[in-house]
C-alpha cells in the first residue's frame, strides 16, 4: 500500500517516486534490437542444488539457541 503511485505527488523526493518518473520518460523511447528479440527465453538460474559446493539451506531453530544468543542451525530434510 505504501508504495502505490498515488502518494508519488506527496513524497516527490522519495526515491521510488525519481524512479517511476525516470521510467515514465524512459520507457518511450526504448527499442529492441531484433537480434535481441530472436533470442531463446531466459530460463533463469540454475537451482541451488545443482551448484557444485553448495550448502544446502539451513533454518534457525528456537531450541538450539546457543550461550551467547547465538543461534545454531539445522539442516532442512
Amino acid at each position: 500500500m505504501a508504495d502505490l503511485e498515488q502518494w508519488d505527488a506527496h513524497f516527490p523526493d522519495h526515491p521510488l517516486t525519481l524512479v517511476r518518473a525516470a521510467l515514465r520518460r524512459v520507457t518511450p523511447t526504448v527499442t529492441l534490437d531484433e537480434q535481441f528479440k530472436a533470442q531463446p527465453p531466459f530460463a533463469g538460474p540454475n537451482p541451488p542444488h545443482s551448484v557444485a559446493g553448495h550448502r544446502p539451506w539451513r533454518r534457525r531453530n528456537p531450541h538450539l539457541v546457543g550461550r551467547c544468543g547465538a543461534v545454531k542451525h539445522e539442516r532442512i530434510r
